[in-house]
């Protein structure tokens, strides 16, 4: 099937305007993030990383994305609970 350049510009001079209408179906819908966990919260659980297993598995049964969250220590140096576990050589906590 040939396709010509004047059959192109009109079916395009319909799809173009459709979208440019619609932005919902093209861009998709915003989530909303969830809270940010207090700093306080954070930091207690990656020191528990570094040496407390109960308490790691206490918070993560509370607050499981817990696991996905870093503290700063200051000067970009920042860590989350697994590598603190990583570098004090816990593999059950790592596990």
């Amino acid at each position: 099937m040939k396709t010509h350049r004047r059959d192109f510009l009109k079916y395009i001079s319909f799809g173009i305007p459709g979208l440019l209408l619609n932005p919902v179906s093209v861009f998709g819908q915003k989530k909303e993030k969830p809270p940010a966990y207090d700093p306080a919260l954070v930091k207690e659980f990656v020191v528990a990383g570094h040496k407390d297993l109960p308490k790691v598995k206490s918070m993560l049964s509370e607050y499981p994305n817990l696991l996905n969250c870093a503290w700063d220590w200051g000067g970009g140096d920042f860590e989350t609970a697994i590598g603190g576990a990583g570098h004090m050589g816990d593999v059950e906590i790592a596990n």
